[in-house]
């Protein structure tokens, strides 16, 4: 995509659009260094994971939605325990593996009788954004609530592909207000 010449990203990515072909390869590695970078975090700074917040902008952002949310509740590295996940002009792509994962854990958690949830996911969107389209951004989300997640959307005025001020101003009250005292 960028015109044939390497660079350095979280994953690759073939082409754009809401349907767009998936990088698994490339995103579970991602997910593994997040994990272990996630892991260290814990043990040498003895942080719970449920005052975590895990989340990127643009790639950054698919790929922390995607970390968080693609391993099966119950399995070894399961992210359910974070106190949030956060994604700024970013998209999950209708051919990701996670959503049938997360489908699977739909069902693990609707039987688990331990009081496991969703962690909390906040949006934000730049509604001129000229690369990622805020439509795509609001079609994860949608796909998201479908699933049970509790998602808190922002489509900022005026904005492109960046965060805006109004944006991280709420994402900053949202990270204050989700992480646990």
């Amino acid at each position: 995509m960028a015109g044939g010449m390497p660079q350095r990203v979280w994953f690759d990515r073939w082409s754009f659009g809401p349907d767009a072909k998936e990088d698994s390869a490339g995103l579970v590695e991602t997910g593994r260094a997040l994990r272990a970078d996630l892991e260290r975090l814990k043990a040498d700074q003895g942080i719970d994971e449920s005052r975590i917040v895990l989340g990127g902008n643009s790639m950054g952002g698919g790929a922390s939605l995607f970390t968080a949310l693609s391993t099966l509740a119950g399995d070894e590295g399961s992210l359910l325990g974070l106190a949030g996940v956060f994604s700024l002009s970013s998209w999950v792509t209708t051919q990701s593996s996670m959503w049938a994962t997360l489908d699977k854990s739909k069902e693990i958690l609707e039987a688990d009788e331990t009081g496991a949830r969703w962690p909390p996911v906040f949006m934000a969107h730049g509604d001129q954004d000229g690369l990622i389209a805020p439509a795509w951004g609001e079609a994860t989300k949608k796909g998201l609530e479908v699933r049970g997640f509790k998602v808190d959307w922002l489509l900022e005025r005026g904005l492109d592909h960046e965060p805006g001020p109004l944006g991280l101003q709420k994402l900053l009250v949202w990270i204050l207000s989700t992480i646990p005292e």
